[in-house]
């Protein structure tokens, strides 16, 4: 237990834990080498217990006036000493060299693990490593999967999921009015989304996507009994679809949207 200073009916109480208290008088001034003023506090048998110049306690109660101050300046600046004794630094918190040593050994610690930037990135997920070296590995691994890996698995394209599109379609049953003669199958449709075109005859046919004249050696075959074609999700041509047959009567359908 360190020592306790408080204040009593008789002075200062000074406590040291040992059963044996003593009271401290009221201070009184005196010149110090005829310059500094000085508190003096005795005990009551008169022994010389503390003297504090009075020009060290700025912090506490403020510089006394000129000359000797009265007796309530003084007990002023006691009641703020005592209230600042009454609260002593702790023997286990007071800064020593060996604390000294022991926060620097732990900023050392510190640093050790937090690494510097010169570390070499970390060989594996669970070693012993600085916290740069463990990002440095991280960044490395991230730079290869997003230069390479990814790429390499995705065949250089990024997958995109495209919802169905909900709505309704017309489905229409045609027939080649002449043989021979190219005939429109489906008339232009501003903002078509889906076609489908299918040949349902057992002769094959031709259709032409950008409005022209369908040919037998130029445009697309219909193949009999089944052939078709229909729009990618990408793409769906407005224009009018022509459609040509060797043969009258023969069928086709459309499916639009």
């Amino acid at each position: 237990m360190g020592v306790v200073i408080t204040k009593a009916a008789e002075g200062l109480k000074v406590d040291k834990g040992d059963g044996n208290p003593q009271y401290l008088s009221q201070p009184t001034i005196t010149p110090k080498d005829g310059t500094i003023p000085t508190i003096i506090l005795t005990s009551s048998s008169g022994t010389v217990i503390v003297t504090i110049p009075i020009n060290t306690l700025d912090t506490i109660g403020g510089n006394p006036p000129a000359g000797n101050p009265a007796g309530s300046d003084i007990s002023g600046i006691v009641d703020q000493l005592t209230a600042l004794l009454n609260n002593p630094i702790s023997a286990t918190t007071a800064a020593t060299a060996a604390r000294q040593d022991t926060g620097n050994t732990s900023l050392a610690a510190i640093n050790t693990a937090i690494g510097a930037k010169g570390d070499a990135a970390a060989s594996s997920d669970t070693g012993s490593f600085s916290i740069i070296a463990f990002i440095k590995r991280m960044l490395g691994n991230w730079t290869t999967l997003l230069g390479t890996k990814l790429p390499d698995a995705i065949g250089g394209r990024v997958p995109v999921e495209i919802a169905p599109s909900q709505s309704s379609v017309t489905h229409t049953a045609g027939t080649i009015t002449t043989g021979g003669t190219a005939q429109t199958a489906l008339a232009a449709q501003a903002g078509r989304k889906y076609l489908l075109i299918q040949n349902i005859s057992d002769t094959v046919m031709y259709i032409q996507l950008d409005g022209g004249t369908p040919t037998a050696t130029t445009s697309m075959m219909l193949a009999a009994n089944g052939g078709s074609w229909e729009s990618p999700p990408h793409f769906c041509p407005v224009v009018a679809i022509k459609i040509l047959c060797a043969t009258t009567g023969k069928a086709f359908i459309t499916v639009t949207n």
